[in-house]
């Protein structure tokens, strides 16, 4: 039976809809796969000639597993739904989805995640996946 994916971001959209997703894989009895993708790069500033710095590649890596990590710990299971944790260096998240579509029973996402521009209804990656996907898309609310 295939799985449900849910896009994580650390937001407080995405852990939501990490909760429901997990609600939801117990009735259906199958398992949940967290997506969640980042931009790792050494990112020099040498032009600048007041800032150096170096970011580490597995200094964001690290951070990156963290968040996720904590978002996963923090969900309320107990049906123990399997729940598996899938990194994927990329600045296309939105793209990333997509592209895995066709293979799960369902994408589940938070209707906002940590971009910009808070006037808009849905995010940017919500709003490509729900275009674009290739299985059904569940899009969980703001609270407020």
């Amino acid at each position: 039976m295939r799985s449900i994916l849910v896009g994580v971001d650390g937001s407080a959209g995405s852990r939501r809809a990490l909760q429901w997703a997990v609600q939801e894989a117990a009735l259906r009895k199958t398992s949940v796969e967290v997506l969640h993708a980042y931009k790792a790069e050494y990112i020099y500033y040498m032009d600048l000639p007041v800032v150096a710095q170096v970011i580490p590649r597995y200094d964001l890596e690290a951070s990156a597993k963290m968040v996720v990590q904590e978002v996963v710990d923090a969900v309320h299971n107990p049906q123990d739904v399997a729940i598996e944790i899938e990194f994927i260096n990329s600045g296309n998240p939105a793209g990333e989805l997509v592209d895995r579509s066709e293979g799960y029973e369902l994408i589940v996402l938070g209707s906002r995640g940590l971009g910009g521009l808070s006037g808009l209804l849905l995010g940017s990656v919500t709003h490509k996946v729900v275009q674009h996907a290739r299985c059904p898309v569940t899009i969980i609310p703001a609270e407020d």
